[in-house]
């Protein structure tokens, strides 16, 4: 670069920033779309491919923009959009939790909360904690008058025997 600089001076370029511009403009003529296609394919960010050529991230942006190609994150924002309603369901209907839902899509834990509400579902867990809140005092002790055990108690509303337990704390 040291080379470059010397012979931009040697053109009449006069100030640092006069010599950054320049050095700027010939780096994004390297940027090929071919290149730039490459780079989004091994999954490269845009502040990644900038600092391999040297120039801005909005010169990369505006070069991806010129070449009518997309970075990962417009990919990835697309790819998440066209996930439907239904996917959640299955992946439910399967009894898969958050965290599975999030990694069987490749998507965050976030996302998965942020979809499910968008879509107004819930996760079986979701569903059995909810299920498992409005339960009272009295039913509890309704079962346990029955000679129901909390393991026995835990099998018939499909729940954790711990959280058998810690209900019967809270009362």
């Amino acid at each position: 670069e040291r080379f470059v600089e010397t012979k931009l001076k040697e053109h009449g370029f006069q100030t640092n920033w006069q010599i950054k511009q320049a050095i700027a403009r010939n780096n994004t003529a390297q940027i090929t779309k071919e290149a730039l296609e490459q780079y989004i394919k091994e999954g490269k960010s845009v502040t990644e491919i900038a600092k391999i050529y040297k120039v801005t991230e909005t010169t990369v942006m505006q070069e991806i923009k010129r070449h009518g190609l997309k970075t990962n994150a417009q990919l990835e924002s697309e790819r998440i959009s066209k996930l439907t309603k239904e996917d959640f369901q299955k992946l439910i209907a399967e009894e898969k939790s958050a965290e599975e839902i999030a990694n069987t899509l490749n998507i965050s834990i976030h996302t998965v909360y942020a979809k499910l509400i968008e879509f107004n579902l819930k996760t079986l867990r979701q569903s059995d904690n909810e299920r498992i809140a409005k339960l009272t005092k009295e039913d509890f002790q309704k079962l346990l008058d029955e000679g129901k055990s909390a393991i026995k108690i835990a099998e018939m509303l499909n729940i954790s025997a711990n959280v058998v337990f810690s209900k019967l704390k809270e009362f």
